[in-house]
């Protein structure tokens, strides 16, 4: 347990933060947008993220100024709202995907073949004990 607070402590701020922020925010909006290719409820974006109802709609207002994505009513139920990417969003989207997976790819350039099989395959394990002890 030490050894794993002492990595986290060290990296965190650089390293970790680098590639969780993918995950987060008005990036994760986009990227998922990006990866579905097809318009979104807000409630579906709270869901895969994590994040209220309320703080979407919030991060969905600020990428709206931006010119990032449209809501516009669902049209076969206009009580519902469908979120989609404009252009402009979707070239950030990509511009972000593709640097994200250029960072990676340098790492695991870096660490090889094996270790990087390895990494993945105790990381997969890691998580999914982590998730049943729920």
């Amino acid at each position: 347990m030490r050894e794993m607070e002492a990595m986290v402590s060290r990296f965190q701020a650089h390293a970790l933060e680098k590639f969780t922020q993918y995950m987060k925010g008005e990036t994760f909006a986009l990227a998922y947008l990006f990866a579905k290719d097809a318009p979104v409820q807000p409630s579906e974006l709270s869901r895969a993220s994590g994040s209220s109802s309320a703080r979407i709609a919030m991060l969905l207002g600020n990428l709206e100024q931006k010119g990032l994505v449209t809501r516009a009513p669902d049209p076969k139920d206009r009580r519902k709202t469908l979120v989609t990417l404009t252009e402009k969003g979707a070239a950030k989207a990509k511009a972000q995907r593709e640097k994200y997976t250029s960072e990676i790819e340098a790492v695991f350039r870096e660490m090889g073949a094996r270790d990087t099989e390895d990494f993945l395959r105790t990381t997969r394990r890691f998580l999914e004990i982590a998730e049943a002890q729920k």
